[in-house]
């Protein structure tokens, strides 16, 4: 279930960068952005790390059960921590201005569009502020935009935190909390 989130999670990125006009709902703060390369190309893996969870989980054992390191089409990198029971895992899922091939970019494909088309595609998104130029929470779950999505034009990613706390926990107030302290992680690392 795991790895078919992640087909489909990339091939809805391949989609939304394929769409034509953007539409954020008022939640992403800042509408221009800088599509430079600064040579930072981000490890998923090192922006999160099973140390800043594991006391979250302290009757699981999670593991590092994906570790992409090279960017896909839209330059999506993605870090998978899971048990092997009953659905607890935290997935970081981070796309870089700096791993999109230039000829995407050339095209109008950036970190910024990219977290614009799936806002647009989200029914029922929660504006976050605190986080970032823009932040939006669309529940928990393995379904495509959920967890906390988050854009930080300065370093030009967009990233989403997407936490499980085992099947039938919905306290999503809980997760929300603990995804918005991963992502402040994530942002101090970047």
């Amino acid at each position: 279930m795991q790895k078919q989130f992640s087909k489909t999670l990339m091939l809805m990125l391949i989609l939304a960068s394929l769409g034509a006009g953007c539409s954020s709902q008022n939640i992403s703060k800042n509408s221009s952005v800088d599509v430079s390369r600064s040579g930072k190309s981000y490890d998923p893996c090192e922006l999160i790390t099973l140390a800043d969870f594991s006391a979250d989980f302290p009757n699981q054992t999670l593991t590092q059960d994906k570790h992409d390191t090279t960017a896909n089409a839209v330059g999506q990198k993605i870090c998978f921590y899971g048990s092997k029971d009953d659905m607890y895992f935290v997935q970081l899922s981070i796309i870089s201005n700096d791993d999109i091939p230039a000829s995407k970019q050339a095209n109008g494909l950036t970190a910024q569009s990219q977290y614009e088309q799936i806002l647009s595609m989200i029914a029922g998104a929660n504006s976050v502020d605190g986080i970032g130029d823009g932040a939006y929470y669309a529940g928990s779950g393995l379904r495509i935009g959920r967890g906390l999505s988050v854009l930080d034009n300065a370093h030009g990613v967009y990233f989403t935190i997407d936490i499980g706390l085992g099947v039938g926990n919905d306290d999503q107030a809980k997760h929300l909390t603990m995804e918005k302290n991963l992502a402040q992680k994530v942002l101090e690392r970047l």
